[in-house]
C-alpha cells in the first residue's frame, strides 16, 4: 500500500473542495431557475463581482440543502464572516442587499426547523 505524499493529499482535498463547490453552484443554478426564486436571481445578477456572486450562490445552496437548524446556523455563521469581508455598505450596496436577503432566508429556515 502506498502512502500519499502531503502534496497529493492536499491536491485530493482541493479537488474534493472544488467538486463540492461545483455541486453547490449547480444546485443553486437549478433552484434559482425556478420562477419562485426570480427575485433572488435578480439580486445575484446585480452583483458584478463574480466571486461574490458565486459565494452568494454557494451560501444559498447550503441553506437550501440544510435539513436541520444546526446546518443552517453553521452556514449563517460563515455568512457573517463573508458579510464583514464585504466592507463598507456604501461602496458595495448590491452585495450587502444580497447578503441581507440570504440572512433573512437563513433565519427564516432556522426558525421553521427549530419550531418543528
Amino acid at each position: 500500500m502506498q502512502n500519499q505524499s502531503p502534496l497529493n493529499s492536499r491536491e485530493s482535498c482541493a479537488s474534493a473542495e472544488n467538486r463540492q463547490e461545483l455541486e453547490l453552484l449547480d444546485l443553486a443554478d437549478t433552484v434559482l431557475a425556478d420562477n419562485n426564486w426570480r427575485w433572488l436571481h435578480h439580486l445575484l445578477d446585480l452583483v458584478h463581482d463574480i466571486a461574490t456572486q458565486q459565494r452568494g450562490k454557494m451560501y444559498f445552496a447550503c441553506l437550501f440543502k440544510s435539513q436541520d437548524a444546526a446546518g443552517v446556523e453553521l452556514t449563517l455563521s460563515e455568512m457573517e464572516t463573508w458579510h464583514q469581508e464585504l466592507g463598507d455598505e456604501s461602496a458595495r450596496p448590491r452585495e450587502h442587499d444580497l447578503a441581507r436577503a440570504l440572512f433573512l432566508l437563513g433565519y427564516d429556515k432556522s426558525l421553521s426547523l427549530t419550531t418543528l
